[in-house]
């Protein structure tokens, strides 16, 4: 991995938080270089959108390592900062979408996936990176708790987390070709 490491464990390390002018009063920059070698693979990462947001990220080599997956949560605020610096980085932005129906309505009212959505949309155009969407169900569908455990993926205490790793997983199937996708379906089965 490179010095700018979308692993959670590393995030402290590489992205610093001070106090400043900016909005909200806090700032984010990279202490170490954003410049990304041919070597890290195609670089994804998925988020389960909402005031609190779940986050997955992989830099997908030539196989399948699940140790290679980190997950998260962050406030909106703080993830959408993040996808700013780590966004021109990124090969591939994936989402879980948020259909406002009566349903959704009742269970979720808040409109924050709605804005953190728009925000992956607007910096992933900037940066021209793809960005794609994919339903709750489908994911959910795709990966099972079962089978999130059994790739030894499971977070515990953390839903959102796990919603984006599933998102991850389902993306990587979805949108990448190769052998490490291959490993991937086969540790499913």
């Amino acid at each position: 991995m490179a010095a700018y490491a979308l692993r959670f464990e590393n995030l402290r390390g590489v992205i610093r938080r001070d106090r400043g002018p900016a909005v909200q009063g806090h700032m984010w920059w990279l202490q170490t270089s954003t410049r990304k070698t041919e070597e890290e693979g195609v670089i994804i990462i998925a988020a389960d959108p909402g005031l609190t947001v779940g986050w997955a990220s992989i830099s997908l080599g030539d196989h399948w390592d699940p140790s290679l997956v980190s997950a998260g949560q962050l406030a909106a605020d703080d993830f959408e900062d993040w996808m700013a610096v780590v966004t021109p980085n990124v090969d591939l932005l994936i989402f879980e979408t948020f259909t406002i129906n009566a349903e959704t309505a009742r269970k979720s009212p808040q409109p924050a996936p709605m804005y953190v959505i728009g925000v992956m949309k607007f910096i992933a155009r900037r940066a021209g990176v793809q960005i794609e969407g994919q339903s709750p169900g489908s994911a959910k569908t795709f990966m099972n708790n079962t089978q999130l455990k059994k790739v030894g993926l499971w977070v515990s205490g953390q839903d959102h987390a796990r919603d984006a790793i599933r998102h991850l997983l389902l993306g990587i199937v979805a949108f990448t070709t190769g052998q490490a996708r291959e490993e991937l379906l086969q540790s499913l089965a």
